[in-house]
């Protein structure tokens, strides 16, 4: 049976190829068999009927038993293979890793030991699935009537490369009963978002003039804001049930359109057409269908903003207008204008002779765009710039944005600057506006210096450690390089200048680029002067942050 291996299985299928290597039996016509169970890492109970792969050298396939037990015959001695289970409802530990919401998985078990050498000393091994957590829950109104159709999503913090993110987990709609479920959940805190609907209600009876109504989205346990919302916290198999009780609003009549477009683009604009609430311009309501370029939308009482982003062959066309509806509102008038596209240039400042191969001419950088403040999810653009051309930079709506700047050559070249008109990068965000002045100016050079040392620690050992290098003149630039055995790290080139440098057992879950968060370990940092074309030393304190 031929199968598609998930990613986890394929990157580690090149960790367990890489230890192959010359270990071979003596006798390399040798076969063993290889034999093991699958269990639940939270029970410790064998799992029946999970797919077992076996994959380095041997790829066979196999279901655990009644009793969570599983065999491979017929294999070659003295290859290293990897071994991996699968079932639905139950997660491997390493997706839990890849998706993490907040709250690490301990079962207290030593974990799964998946790599394992063939030979007459393979000992049995075993394998531990994590049971998947589940969001359930039930929308209705306060009489108890079912609120159907009504849009559920779950979402998550996380903190990656130092900064918070949120990240969409699940979404799905409530059924004919108001009932919703949301599985396949790693253990962590969610978020739960509940509406729009895209159809209307009605409320009262015709003998009382009813009138038509919608929900207002709403975050659990039924506030309007996601700073008030409370989270739900899942455990490894845990079933969370969220119930909420929603009571609509009479909906006002909104109508206006759109100005502006090209006259060959006027048609049916009414799918990019949204309304930002006001009070919490994480929820979009959508527009109703409307032909050419008119809009119309029925929404409760309060302050909206209409916004457009339209794409036509002469180019993108954005606008927005505010508007507080307290009754029917029409004529609404929507000018929306070219999105005037960001534009990067990069120069490279050479202050040595070029040498035979150099590789100047594909020297570039990736600028990593990420969208300040709480959106849900949280918008994040990687674009690549070359030397030479003007780039222009696509996808990057109005906002403002930290902006990553990643050589992609580090050890030739550092960032000297970075300049949108008179906005610093190298300290400031970048706000885009609707028009766009000069492009962004950024400058490689290859006089850098280097920076290399030692972590050191009063309780042992230094495994591995991740070194945070701060500079003074690029705050917002924080790079990081890993400190391998007896805690020595080499830096790539940097910038002259004065640095912070810290050093963590592990990062994860520390929202570093944050200052109020990295202050807090001031007291463990150690200062730095990189000089031009220099080298550098320096010894680091380990700061522990795991048990």
């Amino acid at each position: 049976m031929k199968l598609n291996l998930p990613v986890w299985l394929v990157l580690f299928t090149s960790l367990a190829a890489a230890q192959l290597g010359s270990d071979q039996s003596a006798n390399p016509e040798a076969i063993y068999s290889l034999a093991g169970t699958v269990e639940n890492s939270v029970t410790g109970e064998p799992i029946p009927h999970a797919l077992v792969e076996i994959v380095g050298g041997s790829e066979q396939n196999t279901f655990s038993d009644a009793g969570g037990r599983f065999a491979f015959d017929r294999l070659p001695a003295g290859m290293t293979m990897m071994v991996a289970a699968r079932k639905p409802g139950f997660l491997n530990p390493l997706e839990t890793e890849s998706n993490s919401s907040g709250v690490s998985v301990n079962s207290g078990r030593p974990g799964s030991q998946t790599l394992v050498k063939i030979g007459p000393d393979a000992a049995p091994v075993t394998i531990y699935l994590i049971p998947e957590g589940v969001v359930f829950g039930r929308a209705q109104k306060p009489d108890g009537e079912p609120i159907s159709y009504l849009t559920v999503q779950l979402f998550y913090s996380q903190i990656s490369q130092g900064r918070k993110r949120w990240n969409l987990m699940n979404s799905t709609q409530t059924n004919e009963d108001g009932e919703f479920r949301m599985a396949g959940l790693s253990p962590g805190k969610y978020y739960l978002l509940l509406g729009p609907r895209l159809q209307t209600t009605w409320i009262g009876t015709p003998a009382q003039r009813a009138r038509e109504a919608a929900y207002r989205p709403v975050f659990y346990p039924g506030v309007s804001d996601l700073a008030s919302a409370a989270p739900l916290e899942v455990s490894a198999g845990q079933q969370v049930e969220a119930d909420l009780s929603l009571s609509p609003d009479p909906v006002f009549r909104l109508s206006g359109s759109v100005v502006g477009l090209p006259p060959a683009d006027a048609v049916e604009i009414w799918q990019r057409v949204q309304l930002i609430s006001g009070t919490n311009d994480l929820v979009a309501l959508p527009a109703e269908e409307e032909p050419g370029n008119e809009f119309q939308a029925k929404v409760p009482a309060g302050a909206y903003v209409v916004r457009a982003n339209l794409d036509t062959p002469q180019g993108s066309f954005r606008g927005d207008v505010p508007v507080n509806v307290q009754s029917d509102l029409a004529g609404v008038t929507l000018a929306v204008a070219p999105l005037a596209p960001l534009r990067a240039e990069l120069t490279i400042e050479q202050t040595h002779a070029p040498s035979v191969g150099d590789r100047r001419t594909v020297a570039g950088v990736n600028l990593r765009f990420l969208e300040e403040g709480v959106r849900l999810p949280s918008t994040e653009i990687n674009f690549p710039v070359g030397p030479g051309a003007i780039s222009n930079i696509t996808g990057v709506d109005p906002g403002v944005y930290a902006v990553e700047i990643i050589p992609n050559m580090p050890d030739d070249f550092y960032v000297d600057s970075a300049q949108y008109g008179g906005t610093d990068l190298l300290r400031e965000t970048l706000t885009v506006g609707q028009e766009l002045t000069a492009p962004i100016h950024i400058a490689l050079r290859d006089d850098g210096g280097r920076l290399s040392g030692t972590v050191v620690s009063d309780g042992g050992d230094v495994r591995q450690a991740t070194v945070l290098l701060i500079a003074d003149r690029a705050p917002q630039q924080i790079r990081t390089v890993m400190a391998g055995g007896n805690g020595q790290f080499q830096s790539p080139k940097l910038a002259p200048g004065d640095y912070t440098v810290l050093a963590f057992d592990s990062v994860a879950g520390i929202e570093y680029t944050s200052p109020e968060v990295i202050n807090a370990y001031s007291s463990n940092a150690t200062r730095v002067s990189v000089t031009t074309n220099g080298e550098s030393r320096v010894s680091v304190n380990l700061i522990r942050t795991q048990k």
